[in-house]
C-alpha cells in the first residue's frame, strides 16, 4: 500500500468515524429518553449501572486491542503471516482466559452483586438471571473485541464503523418493539448484548477474510508472545489510563473539595467542550494504523509528511468549531442545560475546558496517535505520567485555593499547555525536520489568518444592537452557518495550498459529473 492510498483510507475513514458519532450520539439520547420512560426506576436503574459496569472493561483490555492493531498495520505491511498468525491467536486464546473469569465473577457473585446493588426482594430473581446473561455476553464480548481493532489495523475502519452504525440502528428498532410490545427487561439486555456482540464477531469474518494465510488456532498460541505483547501494550495501557484521567481527574478533585452540588455546575460548562472534544477527534483516530503501517515499511519521509499535514488539517477543523463555541457557549450551555441564564461559573469554566480542549488538539491528538506506534511510547508514557500528575497535583492545590471550581480548570489547562509546548511540540518540530516556529508558520498561523473575517463576524454578531436582548436558538444556528461559510472561504485561499484546492475542484467536478450522467441517460 502506498502512501498515497494511506491518504486516501484516512479521509475515508475520518468520514466514517463522524457518520459512526452523529449516529451513536442521535441514537444514544432516543435510547436514552425511551429507557427513562419505559421502564421502572429500580430496572432503570439496574439497567444504568450494569451498562456502567460494561464500561470499565477497558480496565481488563491491558493495551492488548491496540497492540492487535498496531500489528496488523506492521505485520501486513511486511506480509509476514505467519507471526501475525500467531500474534492474534495469542490474544484471542489470552482473552478466551479472561472471558471465562468474568463470566466465573457473574455466575459465582451473583448474590453478592445483587445484594450491592440493594434490589428489592420480588425484582432479586429476574435480576440474577439478568445479571448472569449480561456477564456471559461481556464475557463473549472480550476475545472477539479485537477484531474491530484488527480492521482497523487493516485501515478498513469504514466497514467497522458501518457495522457498527448498522447494529446501533438494529439495537433501537429492537428496543421500541421490547418497550411496545411489553418483552420485558430480559430481552432489553439480550438486544442490547447481542447488539453489541455481533458487530465484532462480523468484524471477525471480514478481518480474517482479508488475510487468508492468516491462522487463528490454539497452536499458534505462544507464551513468549504474551511477554513481548505486554512489554509495549501494558505501556500503550498506562498511556491510556493517564489519558483517562487527565480526562476525568476534575470531577475527582471536585467531588473531595467542595460540594456535590458544585459538579453539577462544572458539568454544565464541560459538557459543550467534551462535544467539541468528540468531534475533533475523528480525524486522529485513523491515524495510528496508518503511521504503524509507513513505519513497517521504513517510510521515515511520509511519516514527517502525515505529522506535519495532519496536524494542519486538525488546526483545520478544530480552530472554526473552536471559535463557534467560545463566541456561542453560554447559548450551547443554555440548550443542554435549560437553564435560561447559566451560572457564571458554569460559562467560565466552560471557557477555560474548551481552550485545554483546543490546545490538546493542536499539541497532543496528532503527535501522540503517531508517536506511540513509531517508537516514541516510552517517552510518551513518561510525559504522560508527569503531565497526569502535575495536573491533579494543580487541581488540588488550585481549588483548594481558589474554593472554586476555575481552580480545577486551570489545573488541568496549566500542565496541558506546559506538556503541549514545550515537550510534544519540539518532538514533532524535530520528528518534521524544521523549527517550532517554522511549523507555527506553517501549521497554524496560514489557519488563524484564515479565520479573521470569521472571527471579525463572531465579534461584531456580540457587540452589536441584536444582543441586547438574548437571541432565539435558531437565530443562532443561522449566525453559525453564515460565519462557518466565511471560515470556508478563508481557509481556502489561505490554510489549503494550491494543489490542495485543485484536488477539491476535481472532486467536485467529477462529483457533478456523475450526478448529471443519471439525468442525461433518462431522456429519450
Amino acid at each position: 500500500m502506498e502512501y498515497t492510498d494511506v491518504k486516501r483510507n484516512i479521509l475515508r475513514n475520518s468520514i466514517s468515524n463522524y457518520v459512526r458519532i452523529v449516529v451513536a450520539m442521535g441514537i444514544g439520547l432516543v435510547t436514552f429518553r425511551l429507557l427513562y420512560q419505559g421502564l421502572s426506576d429500580e430496572d432503570f436503574g439496574f439497567w444504568a449501572l450494569l451498562w456502567s459496569l460494561f464500561g470499565y472493561g477497558v480496565l481488563m483490555d491491558f493495551g492488548m486491542g491496540f497492540s492487535a492493531q498496531k500489528r496488523t498495520a506492521e505485520l501486513s505491511a511486511k506480509g509476514d503471516w505467519e507471526t501475525l498468525s500467531q500474534v492474534i491467536s495469542t490474544i484471542f486464546f489470552m482473552y478466551l482466559g479472561i472471558a471465562l473469569l468474568i463470566f466465573g465473577i457473574g455466575w459465582f457473585g451473583q448474590d453478592y452483586i445483587i445484594r450491592i446493588f440493594k434490589v428489592s426482594p420480588e425484582n432479586v430473581g429476574r435480576f440474577k438471571l439478568i445479571l448472569v446473561i449480561f456477564f456471559g455476553g461481556v464475557g463473549l464480548n472480550f476475545p472477539f473485541g479485537i477484531f474491530p481493532e484488527i480492521l482497523r489495523g487493516q485501515q478498513r475502519m469504514v466497514l467497522c464503523n458501518y457495522i457498527i452504525v448498522f447494529f446501533r440502528i438494529l439495537n433501537l428498532a429492537l428496543l421500541w418493539a421490547a418497550l411496545n410490545y411489553g418483552w420485558g427487561l430480559l430481552w432489553i439486555f439480550a438486544a442490547a448484548l447481542f447488539c453489541t456482540t455481533a458487530p465484532d464477531m462480523l468484524s471477525a469474518v471480514f478481518a480474517l477474510r482479508g488475510m487468508p494465510k492468516v491462522r487463528l488456532r490454539p497452536g499458534n498460541f505462544r507464551w513468549a508472545m504474551v511477554v513481548e505483547t505486554l512489554s509495549f501494550s501494558l505501556i500503550t495501557y498506562v498511556i491510556t489510563m493517564t489519558n483517562l484521567l487527565l480526562a476525568k481527574s476534575d470531577q475527582f478533585v471536585l467531588s473531595v473539595t467542595l460540594p456535590v452540588a458544585m459538579i453539577a455546575v462544572y458539568q454544565a460548562g464541560a459538557k459543550v467542550a467534551e462535544i467539541y472534544q468528540m468531534f475533533t477527534k475523528q480525524l486522529q483516530d485513523t491515524l495510528s494504523p496508518a503511521a504503524a503501517h509507513l513505519h513497517a515499511k521504513g517510510d521515515s519521509g511520509a511519516i514527517r509528511d502525515l505529522l506535519r499535514n495532519m496536524t494542519r488539517l486538525s488546526v483545520m477543523v478544530g480552530t472554526p468549531l473552536y471559535l463557534l463555541c467560545a463566541f456561542y457557549l453560554r447559548e450551547l450551555i443554555s440548550l443542554l442545560t435549560g437553564d435560561a441564564v447559566p451560572a457564571r461559573e458554569s460559562v467560565w469554566a466552560g471557557q477555560i475546558i474548551l481552550l485545554w480542549y483546543y490546545t490538546s488538539v493542536i499539541t497532543h491528538s496528532v503527535s501522540k496517535q503517531i508517536f506511540v506506534v513509531t517508537g516514541h511510547h516510552m517517552r510518551l508514557f513518561w510525559l504522560g505520567m508527569a503531565e497526569a500528575g502535575l495536573n491533579v497535583a494543580l487541581s488540588v492545590g488550585l481549588v483548594l485555593y481558589l474554593k472554586s471550581i476555575i481552580g480545577v480548570c486551570f489545573g488541568s489547562l496549566i500542565p496541558s499547555v506546559l506538556f503541549g509546548w514545550f515537550f510534544l511540540w519540539r518532538m514533532a518540530a524535530r520528528e518534521v525536520g524544521v523549527g517550532c516556529f517554522v511549523l507555527i508558520r506553517e501549521t497554524l498561523l496560514p489557519v488563524w489568518i484564515g479565520c479573521l473575517p470569521m472571527l471579525g463576524v463572531l465579534a461584531f454578531s456580540q457587540v452589536g444592537w441584536h444582543w441586547s436582548a438574548r437571541p432565539h436558538f435558531l437565530y443562532v444556528a443561522g449566525e453559525s452557518c453564515v460565519a462557518l461559510a466565511i471560515a470556508f472561504g478563508g481557509l481556502w485561499w489561505s490554510g489549503m495550498r494550491d494543489g490542495e484546492r485543485q484536488k477539491f475542484r476535481d472532486r467536485f467536478n467529477k462529483f457533478r459529473k456523475a450526478r448529471r450522467k443519471p439525468a442525461a441517460s433518462a431522456r429519450p
